[in-house]
């Protein structure tokens, strides 16, 4: 098993996918089922973990867990009980340290319903999760704050300056907002709501969000998307496949016999051409006496019907005989 059956079969996105265009594409629309979509979302990860263990002797894989909803769950299968298991279990198969669950809300007031909802599926997520309200225009800060808690890397450069001819030493501490999979391996999981009430500049601005984020990737880190409304959905990733067919070289009598009858073909043509435009021309093949006998025996008004293209028409018999005699051979 390679990486590359890893991604296929668990229909992971990585860099050099383009998610963006996926996204864009679609078109929010029905209800919630939130705990449905955060369910699936954690039995993926929990068996993406057993399968880099069984084929790979272990996971170095650290997973990022993102769920966006602007809503309350309106639809879910799923209870709240169901989910504490679910997630408990997620906890005693993954270290602490290896999964981290992002809850966030947009455009929630904190005192509503569905903010407590939130928030209550977070805390049974223990340590590994944390929740964010945030409005539609502030998405951008959330995830970059998502960022900066897996890990903010600090770059120190030192950069030479000359001026006034005085060469002066300046150092730079630059901060970069660098999520750490550049340095552990990730497979962030994306549980995003697709319902009605997240159409628009909403789902605008967590298509750009997302696709900035994942733009940060390396080859060896994935990104896995689950839409959810009325139902949940796995996004796939655009594969474009070019399909062609390449004939198989002709042989060299296929070459001949097609060139003879392409030379005949056009002789044919030719000649029928030549003889649409000028009176009938009177050919003779043999001089020898069997073939003067044998132009003797036609009448006047008779064809020769042994020539290859065409029949030509007698006249009389004086008349061949006064005639000179002209052969033509075609090769």
């Amino acid at each position: 098993m390679s990486l590359q059956d890893f991604k296929n079969k668990y229909k992971l996105f990585s860099n050099h996918d383009n998610l963006s265009q996926v996204l864009s594409s679609i078109n929010p629309s029905g209800s919630t089922n939130l705990r449905d979509s955060i369910k699936e979302g954690i039995q993926l990860i929990m068996q993406m973990n057993d399968y880099l263990i069984d084929n790979f002797g272990g996971s170095d894989r650290h997973f990022l867990h993102i769920i966006i909803t602007d809503g309350q769950d309106t639809g879910s299968k799923t209870s709240v009980e169901d989910l504490a298991k679910i997630m408990l279990a997620l906890n005693l198969l993954i270290p602490n340290q290896m999964i981290q669950n992002h809850f966030i809300g947009i455009d929630f007031d904190p005192n509503s319903r569905d903010a407590q909802e939130l928030a209550a599926l977070s805390l049974i997520g223990g340590d590994t999760s944390d929740i964010h309200i945030a409005q539609t225009a502030n998405i951008a800060e959330i995830f970059s704050r998502i960022q900066a808690q897996v890990k903010v890397l600090k770059q120190t450069r030192v950069q030479a300056v000359q001026a006034d001819n005085i060469a002066l030493m300046r150092v730079q501490q630059q901060e970069q907002r660098m999520i750490q999979i550049q340095i552990k391996k990730f497979i962030i999981v994306f549980n995003l709501d697709i319902s009605g009430s997240m159409s628009g500049s909403r789902w605008r601005q967590v298509c750009q969000c997302v696709s900035k984020f994942t733009d940060s990737l390396t080859e060896d880190d994935f990104a896995q998307v689950i839409l959810f409304n009325d139902s949940t959905k796995i996004l796939q990733p655009i594969t474009l496949r070019i399909e062609f067919q390449v004939s198989s070289r002709p042989s060299q009598q296929q070459s001949s016999q097609r060139a003879h009858n392409y030379y005949q073909s056009n002789l044919t043509n030719q000649y029928s051409t030549q003889q649409a435009s000028r009176p009938a021309i009177t050919y003779q093949q043999n001089t020898t006496q069997n073939s003067n006998q044998q132009n003797n025996n036609l009448d006047s008004n008779d064809y020769q019907d042994d020539l290859p293209l065409v029949g030509v028409k007698r006249k009389n018999k004086d008349q061949y005989q006064s005639q000179p005699i002209c052969c033509c051979t075609i090769f």
